[in-house]
């Protein structure tokens, strides 16, 4: 397992560009690699993973996270146009 950050660096993507090719928000990036998110939702997950070429499972910061209730630090729902 690695953190987020070690694995998006040793793909040479930057905050930025990850978020873009996950689909989700550059401050949602920020956030999960500060730890200053408790909750990330699954598909998000599944996403950010996919980028990096790993399994959710091999992703340090989202074997830490509630994945249920608490919305108040919840990623943004993504919208079917980008699924």
């Amino acid at each position: 397992m690695a953190g987020l950050k070690e694995l998006r660096i040793n793909a040479g993507l930057s905050q930025t560009e990850l978020a873009s090719k996950a689909g989700v928000p550059q401050s949602s990036i920020s956030r999960i690699e500060g730890e200053n998110v408790t909750v990330v939702s699954p598909k998000a997950m599944k996403k950010i993973a996919d980028v990096l070429g790993v399994k959710v499972s091999e992703v340090d910061e989202f074997n830490t996270k509630i994945h249920s209730l608490g919305k108040e630090n919840r990623l943004p729902q993504l919208s079917n146009s980008t699924v």
